[in-house]
């Protein structure tokens, strides 16, 4: 073969190799934006932010959504104190060689309780929220606050395994709620 024919084929072997590179760097990109819109979406979740980018709130609305959300923390915050000092208590009982049960039922009284406080500050604040919203809005917020139930009562048990409960164990027994 002469020099001519091995600069040929040089060249085409370069050109397919930057070719290969380039389409790698550009899957890898694309990936790694894809990666980066679901972890932004995971972290938008279904709390504030997420309830106010999907009600297209104006600007006006937000600054009066998020005063409301600071006003809802401050409720809020002390119920959820109080309700991890006795989750602790009644887990420190549980690990007693001997859990006194009359302990137990008074610790999920108790939590009953702040969880029934939390509950009503919830409600409070939607209410709230809804006094700022448009009748389009209004109704959005009603279905996306029935959308947060449905999810969280399909995933009740799942915990933060593998995929719905089935890691490397294989599938457990889920709780759905209910009867």
């Amino acid at each position: 073969m002469t020099n001519r024919v091995y600069k040929s084929l040089f060249f085409i072997t370069l050109l397919l190799f930057v070719i290969s590179v380039t389409a790698v760097i550009t899957i890898s990109l694309k990936q790694k934006y894809q990666a980066e819109e679901i972890v932004r979406q995971a972290a938008l979740g279904r709390g504030f932010a997420f309830v106010s980018q999907q009600l297209k709130l104006t600007s006006d609305q937000q600054e009066v959504f998020y005063e409301l959300v600071d006003k809802y923390r401050k409720a809020t915050d002390p119920f959820y104190q109080q309700l991890n000092t006795l989750q602790y208590e009644v887990a420190d009982e549980l690990s007693k060689a001997a859990p006194d049960t009359i302990q137990l039922n008074r610790l999920s009284d108790e939590i009953s309780l702040v969880q029934s406080q939390i509950k009503k500050e919830t409600n409070r604040h939607i209410i709230n929220v809804k006094k700022i919203c448009s009748n389009d809005q209004s109704a959005m917020l009603g279905q996306l606050y029935r959308s947060i139930i449905d999810e969280s009562a399909t995933c009740r048990g799942q915990g933060s395994g593998q995929g719905r409960g089935n890691g490397k164990g294989g599938p457990r027994h889920r709780y759905r709620g209910g009867n």
